[in-house]
């Protein structure tokens, strides 16, 4: 399939890329024949990881529906009535067991349904930010939330507190909200993408964040997938743009010594290492040599001639 997407459109590939599922404008959704009925509004799509079940999202309840059958399972789950007469839903994300689903909400809360009994299978967290953008950990244990103030909350699905202090997923003085949030494959790292369009990758074991921002240019991130093996990270953006990251970081140092085709010089070494001993970064290309060195070494040598 060819061509850009249409405006406000949603589209997600199933977990084992047998079905392509999107949303024209949020007006109607396909999957060989519509899944759900025209009058549906969709704002976001997700499936289960097993690929079995799809979860719809319009803007105050949610529709499961089975993929085998094409056809709703039970009925739409409607938030419990909080802070808001009817609370707006931001984002949604599966368990990795497919069993819990949580939605983000307006009002800063938190739901939690069991898929099978349709029912809130616990008490919505709460925060004090609306809720953009939510994502489990691959063991189920930790979920993530990311709020309209540009922070973000790991909570304890055992526990239900908060895990240290939230992140602040933005880099400039103005708070940005967290549009998209993913766990890599092995639980250790977090993606974390806001409306600005710049996506914070996080070091959940000591809790700081890794290397550089990644910058997008083409609009806030509204969807992120790292691959299985964790060496690439996928983004979409809101004006229709996909850029394919690669992270790991000797990657970066093979192509950079082969644009560079040499070591930093020895000035380049200390303008830009200070303190440090210099060495070669690129081990196929020679080191500059210590002038200093050779002169006292020649000088030597003349000496005893």
């Amino acid at each position: 399939m060819e061509g850009p997407l249409l405006w406000g459109a949603w589209m997600v590939l199933s977990p084992y890329g047998t079905c392509l599922l999107g949303s024209e404008s949020g007006r109607r959704s396909w999957w060989m024949a519509p899944l759900v009925p025209p009058s549906y509004y969709v704002e976001n799509i997700i499936y289960s990881l097993d690929g079995k079940t799809l979860a719809s999202e319009n803007e105050n309840d949610i529709l499961i529906l089975s993929v085998a059958t094409g056809k709703p399972i039970g009925h739409r789950l409607i938030p419990q009535l909080t802070k808001e007469p009817f609370p707006s839903l931001f984002s949604m994300g599966f368990s990795p067991d497919g069993k819990t689903l949580a939605a983000g909400s307006s009002d800063g809360n938190i739901f939690l349904w069991d898929i099978t009994t349709q029912k809130p299978s616990a008490p919505p967290f709460t925060d004090s930010s609306p809720v953009e953008s939510v994502a489990f950990s691959p063991d189920g244990r930790t979920l993530a939330s990311g709020n309209d103030d540009g922070t973000i909350i790991l909570w304890n699905l055992v526990t239900r507190k908060p895990i240290g202090q939230p992140l602040l997923g933005y880099i400039t003085g103005v708070p940005s909200g967290q549009t998209s949030l993913v766990f890599s494959p092995d639980g250790r790292t977090l993606g974390s993408g806001n409306g600005n369009g710049t996506i914070l990758l996080w070091d959940l074991t000591a809790g700081v964040r890794l290397g550089q921002p990644l910058n997008v240019n083409g609009g806030g991130t509204s969807n992120m997938v790292f691959s299985p093996d964790g060496r690439f990270l996928a983004s979409g953006t809101d004006h229709n743009t996909f850029v394919l990251w690669e992270l790991d970081p000797e990657f970066w140092v093979t192509l950079a010594c082969q644009r560079a085709g040499r070591n930093l010089t020895r000035s380049e070494w200390a303008q830009y290492f200070p303190g440090e001993n210099y060495r070669a970064t690129c081990p196929q290309w020679p080191v500059e040599l210590d002038i200093s060195t050779i002169s006292k070494t020649g000088a030597v040598q003349s000496s005893h001639r």
